[in-house]
């Protein structure tokens, strides 16, 4: 699965600062197995860590955190409260927690958790960061423009990328795929070069889109990049050329059968994205 660069330092330095109770050496194979992007691997040996030590809080967060990563956002929750539970004051399992929750389009308490989260630590700049986040995916700007001025007041310089747009009159963030509300009813819809889904605002919302997809099951489906293809014209594109991306994506389907497929995505054209036909979604 593509990890974006904001979310691979953030991840690095999390687990890098989520030091165990214990010595245990499946913690340390754990963590150093999620360093590496082993993330079904790091899931495995966290979670012989917490045979060993089930009041261990870092070995329950981390097992949490990767899961996160294989957009396991349901069973990430599970591990995050357990932590929570054993620690209350775990301000990076709120924040965890809180982005899983919005994943998952529970906005409402992944605003509770992030201001849990400000809450234990009145300069959290991440969680700032990511309460901004959620304003801004729910298009209320003003709201969103605070909170990530409050981030970068508080050191985090990504976010300064988002002041400009707050400050660049007439302005606004990318659309994003919030939810989706309908099913294709087109076969080619998705799976052929020629009937892309169009999700626009660049690789976040591509990203956002396949994080929403789940298989016959109800289960997240997992996906990678491989490369673009499929070169056509577009005015709006650079140099008037316009590519899509094509994600090979591994699922169960209905027998419990591994199954992978192609999806061809456009971030260069928005209309309104559906389920890919044989796939469902949250609420759908």
């Amino acid at each position: 699965m593509k990890i974006q660069a904001f979310t691979v330092v953030l991840l690095l330095l999390l687990f890098a600062n989520a030091f165990s109770q214990t010595d245990s050496t499946f913690y340390q194979k754990g963590v150093a197995r999620a360093k590496e992007g082993q993330f079904e691997e790091a899931v495995i040996l966290f979670g012989k860590a917490i045979e060993a030590s089930p009041q261990d809080p870092y070995a329950w967060f981390n097992r949490g955190l990767s899961k996160s990563m294989l957009e396991r956002n349901e069973e990430a929750i599970l591990d995050y409260n357990q932590a929570i539970e054993i620690e209350v004051g775990y301000k990076r399992a709120y924040l965890n927690r809180g982005i899983s929750k919005r994943k998952l389009l529970d906005f409402g308490g992944a605003q509770s958790d992030f201001k849990q989260a400000i809450m234990l630590a009145p300069n959290y700049a991440e969680a700032f960061y990511h309460r901004g986040y959620v304003f801004e995916m729910l298009e209320i700007k003003d709201s969103a423009c605070y909170f990530y001025q409050r981030a970068v007041d508080f050191g985090l310089k990504q976010a300064q990328q988002k002041i400009d747009i707050c400050k660049a009159a007439g302005k606004s963030f990318d659309k994003h795929i919030v939810r989706l509300t309908k099913l294709a009813t087109d076969q080619s819809y998705g799976f052929s070069e020629k009937n892309p889904v169009k999700v626009g605002g660049g690789p976040t919302n591509q990203h956002e889109y396949l994080g929403l997809l789940r298989d016959p099951q109800g289960k997240p489906v997992q996906y990678a990049r491989r490369g673009s293809c499929c070169a056509y014209k577009l005015d709006s594109a650079p140099m008037g050329m316009a590519l899509l991306d094509r994600y090979q994506i591994y699922y169960f389907d209905e027998a419990g059968k591994q199954q992978t497929t192609t999806i061809y995505i456009s971030f260069y054209e928005y209309e309104e994205p559906k389920v890919v036909m044989g796939f469902k979604t949250i609420g759908l």
